[in-house]
């Protein structure tokens, strides 16, 4: 999404409960996030999970998958999407409404503190370079710094 993981969040795929477990000390259910392999979880088309971010403001995501590919390449990369994502902290799905429409209406009494806040938005604009981009550094590891002598 773009956000930057700030907020508690988990995915949820029927009674199962992946997240960080640290946040989730009373549940005994929940799977480490950090251990489960997305392949593993959603293996065929129509498999589905939600995820839900910031549980406060309510952002839930529906995961679906439409078709497996054969000839994995290894290399894990989005080959389309819509609109761009809400800027952070925004205020769940009805304060991402309520932000479009003060933006969209310069008269606005909260239209300018507005706007310098989050920047002018384009809702409708996705950047598929710049989600692949996320995504490569994201599964990166990162390089190894050699140490003064080392080869």
């Amino acid at each position: 999404m773009g956000w930057y993981d700030s907020h508690l969040h988990a995915f949820r795929k029927g009674r199962v409960t992946f997240g960080d477990p640290e946040h989730f000390e009373f549940d005994p259910n929940v799977v480490d996030e950090a251990t489960a392999v997305v392949a593993t979880v959603l293996q065929q088309p129509k498999d589905r999970c939600v995820y839900e971010y910031d549980f406060g403001d309510g952002w839930e995501h529906d995961v679906l998958v439409e078709t497996v590919l054969a000839d994995i390449t290894g290399e894990t990369v989005c080959l389309a999407g819509r609109r761009a994502c809400p800027p952070e902290d925004c205020g769940g799905p009805h304060g991402y409404m309520e932000l479009l429409e003060i933006l969209g209406n310069p008269e606005h009494e909260e239209h300018a503190e507005r706007l310098q806040w989050c920047g002018p938005l384009e809702p409708e604009a996705f950047d598929i370079d710049a989600t692949n981009s996320r995504l490569r550094a994201m599964l990166t590891p990162p390089k190894q710094r050699l140490r003064r002598g080392s080869k």
